[in-house]
């Protein structure tokens, strides 16, 4: 694979975050740059485990770590598209913002109950998620949502009301590739038959794990590159600052990604591409 593309663009989304640290501006933006420093550093802790870049030591074929980070830059891009940059109307806008603080301070309560169920701070945190289940309650698009899907989201569980397919198909990305993407890096970031299998049979340096190594890193650059695109949307200033290669690399995965894939498989068997571990 083309590490020196994948790391152009690990430069590229570190740049953009350098280059945006310190502004003053809107929660979403804030959270655009929080998000973006987070699939920046992830990102750059893959080239530890991908064969030919920078920081590849030979001592790790770690394929279950590359495929966890990988799985990490997918949701996180998902969380970017959903606040920052998916375009729904104002109330909407409201209502998802007060859903991701309602589930944060869920999850805050429930670590609390669950590790330190005396501590004194429970009541304060209990009190700040009754303030944003309020929130979420009364604003009008949320009012507009099924009953079974309000009944799901007030269990605080759950920090969007979009699935992060959804939100692939509304970036051009196919949704059942984004399914089936997602669902092959978490087969081999589990401790599941598939994924300890995979470990097993996968030896370091052999021709069947270059094949998957480079595979997760190749989807992944997508996903870098529609980082860096949606980014610029949410600080279209730094358009001005993103190089030519960058800007090819964005829409050559704006073409793949947009790609129906269905039958593949076929080809892939009839090809005997080793992409998967054998069943044995």
């Amino acid at each position: 694979m083309n590490t020196e593309a994948y790391e152009s663009l690990i430069n590229e989304l570190l740049c953009q975050s350098g280059r945006t640290d310190g502004r003053d501006g809107s929660w979403f933006e804030q959270m655009a740059c929080t998000i973006l420093v987070k699939i920046g550093i992830t990102s750059f802790s893959s080239l530890y485990f991908i064969p030919g870049s920078s920081r590849f030591t030979n001592k790790f074929w770690d394929i279950s770590s590359l495929a966890a980070l990988s799985r990490s830059i997918v949701e996180s891009y998902c969380a970017l598209r959903y606040i920052a940059v998916d375009s729904p109307g104002q109330e909407e806008r409201f209502f998802r913002q007060s859903l991701w603080q309602f589930q944060m301070e869920s999850e805050k309560l429930r670590m609390l109950e669950a590790t330190v169920p005396d501590s004194l701070g429970i009541p304060g945190v209990r009190a700040k998620r009754d303030t944003f289940r309020a929130k979420v309650q009364t604003n009008t698009f949320f009012q507009s949502l099924s009953d079974k899907h309000q009944a799901r989201l007030l269990e605080g569980k759950e920090s969007m009301s979009k699935s992060k397919f959804d939100l692939c198909s509304n970036a051009g990305i196919n949704k059942d590739l984004s399914r089936g993407i997602y669902k092959y890096l978490s087969s081999f970031t589990h401790a599941s038959p598939f994924g300890l299998r995979a470990l097993y049979d996968h030896k370091a340096g052999s021709d069947a794990t270059i094949v998957i190594v480079n595979l997760m890193a190749n989807l992944t650059s997508g996903f870098l590159a529609f980082t860096i695109r949606d980014f610029a949307e949410v600080f279209p200033d730094q358009k001005e600052h993103m190089p030519k290669s960058i800007v090819d690399q964005i829409q050559k995965w704006q073409g793949i990604f947009a790609w129906d894939f269905s039958g593949a498989g076929k080809i892939i068997n009839e090809q005997r591409n080793p992409l998967h571990p054998a069943a044995g």
